[in-house]
């Protein structure tokens, strides 16, 4: 394989990130039209979309925010391997610095997230917020501990459905009619402007928004949260604990109401694009995130830190030539991790001997 980067993550210790520049055009494919080639022409027919969206302040907008982009029209592609997934899939990643809208959707990103109403989420943000929702909690009889992922995220978000929930986000926050209508044109113009170059040719993406545009992870939480707000009001049985960390999710789910394969099936059946899996726990242990949940005798929950299968235990040595603040980072890290999370005395010391 060729020009192979290796790069050591200090947020995910252990966890091996593997750049390529030349990665497998087939598992590309699954999410991208065939190659065709992008003529200046492409460029006119965005500009001539910026003239027709908008008001003419929106206009004067796009085309300082969009336009000055339109030289560098290099859009590259790159991938990470999975390699803690059976298969070692790729995940695509595009590179959208430079692109055309690529200022507009960092400036659309900021607005929506400085919404004074938000969209009720069970998400959270950290391994701590995390643990904080789970202390105290005691299972009852036939309760389970189960967590569910979301394939592919982001190439699976229905992007017409979104826009759904944006307009109603924004009308929710007292936007006029006119400023709403702006609103979606423009997030619809960054969500069509998926296109990239990979191997000396151009492509776009068939559905959802790529990883790498800075509106995606806006979009891909709004979709998510009202997915699961509706769902619970929807379904007949919705788990008492439900918690989500972007696409993977963590739930207490009771056994005697409803059957997992059941509850599966309704999630998979709201949406032909997104494809839940689940795992159950094991010996009465689930990971999530770097916790491992851990089901006592008594039913209680307890917590260890967890490394996946592909941990190496590597960290950025001292005399290495990296910066100071990156091994001081790492090392942070680490530390902090271990005095945050609440672990018996036995999981301290045996982790403090191995960190």
């Amino acid at each position: 394989m060729e020009n192979v980067v290796t790069t050591q993550t200090i947020a995910d210790p252990g966890h091996l990130s593997i750049r390529i520049k030349h990665i497998v055009v087939g598992q590309l494919t699954a999410v991208v039209t065939a190659p065709k080639s992008r003529s200046s022409a492409g460029w006119f027919s965005l500009q001539f979309e910026i003239e027709e969206t908008g008001s003419k302040l929106v206009k004067v907008v796009l085309k300082k925010t969009c336009l000055s982009g339109l030289k560098n029209c290099g859009i590259s592609c790159g991938s990470v391997i999975k390699i803690h997934k059976p298969g070692k899939s790729v995940r695509p990643i595009v590179s959208a610095i430079g692109s055309p809208t690529y200022l507009l959707s960092k400036w659309l990103t900021k607005e929506f997230e400085n919404l004074p109403i938000a969209q009720s989420s069970f998400s959270v943000k950290n391994s701590n917020e995390f643990i904080k929702k789970l202390n105290n909690i005691q299972l009852q009889d036939g309760e389970i501990l189960i967590s569910f992922d979301v394939c592919s995220l982001f190439p699976s978000v229905p992007i017409p459905q979104i826009l759904d929930y944006l307009r109603n986000l924004l009308e929710l926050n007292n936007f006029s009619q006119e400023v709403v209508n702006e609103y979606i044109n423009l997030t619809k113009l960054c969500m069509k402007q998926n296109c990239f170059q990979f191997n000396n040719s151009f492509f776009e993406q068939h559905e959802g928004t790529a990883m790498g545009n800075s509106l995606s992870p806006f979009i891909a939480n709004l979709f998510m949260s009202r997915f699961e707000t509706d769902i619970k009001e929807e379904f007949e049985y919705f788990p008492r604990i439900w918690i989500r960390y972007v696409d993977d999710i963590f739930a207490v789910f009771d056994t005697k109401v409803e059957s997992v394969d059941s509850f599966i099936s309704k999630l998979n059946s709201r949406f032909t694009s997104v494809n839940f899996t689940y795992e159950i726990e094991n010996n009465g242990q689930l990971p999530f995130l770097d916790v491992l949940v851990i089901k006592n005798n008594q039913n209680n929950l307890e917590f260890d830190i967890y490394r996946k299968d592909t941990s190496t235990l590597r960290y950025i040595p001292n005399d290495s030539h990296h910066c100071y603040q990156h091994k001081m980072a790492s090392l942070n890290f680490l530390v902090h991790r271990l005095l945050s999370f609440p672990l018996s005395k036995e999981r301290f010391e045996k982790r403090e001997k191995i960190d």
